[in-house]
């Protein structure tokens, strides 16, 4: 996988996400992690250098543990789901399967990439979907977006399973996303 982020932006909303799931420890615990955000633009629609979103996450997992990482990336997944609902790229009878598709299409509008990377989905069965991603993103944030999106889209006990691993010298991360 490329993984260069050179002339790679996304929008400041969801680095501005990251930083209110710590909202209560700016001025402790997580300190450090709002002098990473100090000077993200105050509208969520900049655009912003996905380094800086990626170094965010980056110190999440390093200083606050994965699973803070992967709650906050069911957030982030929530948020996608309002996103793709309010411009009707979905409405309420939806299913996790059109919520997933509709994920990357929301990445490929809001992640601004020369290089068009993103998300493919590799496999779109009933209660079944491998998804991969071909865009430099921290993986555990990655199975808590894709678990609060089907979650929020009424996916119960959603189980998100990282098949492939940039970190165990796959080419891509691939996750395999079910519901009951």
């Amino acid at each position: 996988m490329d993984n260069s982020t050179e002339n790679v932006t996304l929008l400041a909303g969801f680095a501005h996400d990251l930083l209110s799931a710590y909202k209560e420890y700016e001025s402790g615990l997580a300190k450090d992690l709002f002098t990473l955000g100090k000077e993200l633009p105050s509208d969520p629609t900049s655009l912003i250098p996905i380094q800086k979103y990626n170094e965010m996450c980056d110190w999440i997992e390093k200083k606050l543990g994965s699973a803070n990482l992967k709650k906050a990336g069911r957030t982030i997944g929530e948020r996608v789901y309002g996103i793709i609902k309010q411009y009707g790229m979905i409405d309420d009878s939806a299913t996790p399967n059109k919520c997933l598709e509709a994920l990357k299409i929301v990445a490929d509008q809001a992640i601004q990439d020369p290089k068009k990377r993103g998300w493919e989905i590799l496999v779109n069965e009933d209660k079944r979907v491998v998804m991969r991603r071909t865009q430099t993103f921290n993986s555990i944030l990655q199975e808590g977006l894709l678990a609060g999106l089907v979650e929020k889209a009424g996916g119960g006990m959603t189980k998100v399973v990282l098949l492939k691993s940039i970190a165990n010298k796959d080419e891509f991360d691939e996750y395999e996303v079910t519901w009951k």
